[in-house]
């Protein structure tokens, strides 16, 4: 078992018997996705722009492969087969394909924005490729044929949820499927499935009813029919937040979903989910660790692995009787796969409550967390109506190279002066119970986010300022020449950008 610490830029390998660790090597900056391809594991290198090749055996480098400056790779997989290598480059939106023995690329496909998660079907002549951010009214996956050149086959479309059965309530919602994360192909090569927020964008005062905890941003199972691409079946994940993965069991009797806010996996019966009403066939939710990002099962042995960011380890859950004979009661162990943290203590403690549903004192129902619209540092690229917060309609702003207030007071309206005032959305639109105790807050003016400062009185909420704080460095534009410098194009655009007859500054 093969598994990456994005965080710490290692690679470690897990015996998936004995569970001991192999070995925890040193590799690329932010390692995104791995496949394994005869004797070699290929690492998608999102933070350098490049993919590293090294051996199985021992995690030695083979070779790094530089895949373009602002390309920030996100997915790899390899064919059934092993033969061909095939990794999203999520900067300028291009599938790419490279022969695994040679390691030259043999193909190149530009598809879209945010090109992310990868699918491959049994005999490696189609790859589905999923948008992660989606458009405003419809996640996308790309289905490309991978004969000669490679080319787009058709376009999957899954319409924003509406209507009488995603009527908005406690346990439905409307919403689009966004960030995309992993893609999961039937065992019968029927059906597609995955599993993604639910955000809720045309709900606000300006719309209807107001944003409330159980419908701002929902989490949604969907399968889509392969055939005719049409939408098979799509399941409310209740009280859930960030899907990050799906699974097949081995046989394929079941889907296993990582939820990476709430540090479980539910499982569904993969057999009546299609056809069942309701909670859409779930069978359990099982306890991962901290920001589980993904799973796979052991055909062997039916064990169950789930690997949590959060919690720099993996979770081995012993499902085999649970797929054999739905016995629920499955007991798991831990495998800690970083040995060294790299991270400081008050950031690591911070992202890791940015991550964590769960916990009450940030969401009462486990929907929210920073992490939902803020995905690594990011922005799930929706407008939110928040006239009830008096902001009015809103882009969500991304947090990478922003420093904390590094730009200067927060939001387009600069109505927080400090990190520490996102205690207010916690208590308010999150309904968590808040990181800092209610005498502290009500303390003189500390309940208004200009008020007296929140700084300093709470360990917790200072950690999540220092994690946010941290946020210096921003992605890489595709856009630019290969050594990172500007175009010419883009020199000119500058200097009209820059006039005083434009006025753009």
């Amino acid at each position: 078992m093969f598994t990456i610490n994005p965080d710490n830029d290692t690679l470690a390998a897990v015996d998936a018997d004995t569970l001991a660790v192999q070995y925890e090597v040193p590799v690329c900056d932010d390692p995104h996705s791995i496949a394994l391809a005869g004797a070699n594991l290929w690492i998608a290198c999102h933070g350098d722009d490049g993919i590293d090749v090294r051996t199985a055996a021992s995690g030695a480098l083979v070779e790094h492969l530089d895949t373009g400056y602002g390309s920030a790779p996100s997915h790899i997989a390899a064919t059934p087969g092993g033969d061909n290598v095939y990794v999203s480059l999520h900067g300028p939106g291009v599938l790419r394909r490279y022969d695994a023995s040679t390691r030259g690329a043999t193909g190149s496909l530009t598809l879209g924005q945010t090109a992310g998660a990868l699918a491959i079907n049994g005999d490696g002549s189609l790859v589905y490729v999923a948008r992660q951010i989606s458009a405003e009214n419809d996640a996308e996956i790309w289905e490309v044929n991978t004969a000669g050149g490679m080319s787009l086959q058709r376009t999957l479309r899954v319409r924003r949820f509406g209507g009488d059965e995603n009527a908005d309530g406690t346990g439905s919602g409307r919403g689009v499927a966004n960030n995309l994360r992993s893609l999961a192909i039937a065992r019968d090569g029927q059906s597609l499935w995955f599993a993604a927020n639910k955000a809720n964008t045309e709900r606000g005062l300006s719309f209807s009813d107001d944003l409330d905890e159980d419908n701002t941003v929902r989490n949604v199972l969907v399968g889509v029919n392969l055939a005719d691409g049409s939408l098979l079946r799509q399941v409310d994940i209740d009280n859930s937040d960030s899907a990050s993965a799906v699974a097949l069991s081995p046989f394929g009797d079941d889907l296993l979903v990582a939820l990476q806010g709430n540090n479980e996996v539910a499982v569904f019966d993969a057999l009546n989910v299609a056809n069942a009403a309701g909670s859409g066939g779930m069978t359990t939710r099982l306890s991962a660790g901290l920001a589980p990002q993904g799973v796979c099962t052991d055909p062997t042995t039916g064990r169950s692995f789930v690997k949590n960011l959060m919690g720099r380890s993996l979770s081995v859950l012993e499902t085999a009787e649970l797929f054999d004979a739905g016995d629920i009661s499955v007991s798991g162990s831990t495998v800690p796969t970083v040995g060294i943290e790299v991270m400081a203590a008050n950031v690591l403690a911070g992202k890791r409550i940015f991550y964590n549903a769960s916990d009450p004192r940030m969401s009462a129902e486990g929907y929210l967390s920073c992490a939902t619209c803020h995905l690594d540092g990011g922005s799930d690229e929706r407008v939110w109506d928040f006239t009830d917060r008096g902001e009015g309609l809103r882009n969500t702003i991304a947090l990478r190279g922003r420093a904390g207030l590094g730009d200067g007071p927060v939001h387009w309206s600069a109505n927080f002066d400090e990190i520490q005032d996102f205690e207010n959305d916690i208590r308010g639109p999150f309904q968590g119970a808040g990181l800092m105790d209610d005498a502290d807050f009500f303390a003189g003016t500390r309940s208004h986010p200009l008020g007296d400062a929140k700084a300093g009185i709470s360990p917790d909420l200072d950690a999540l300022a220092a994690y946010v704080t941290s946020l210096v460095s921003e992605p890489r534009s595709p856009h630019r020449n290969a050594d990172g410098t500007l175009t010419a194009q883009a020199i000119r655009g500058k200097a009209i950008f820059e006039s005083p007859e434009t006025r753009c500054l």
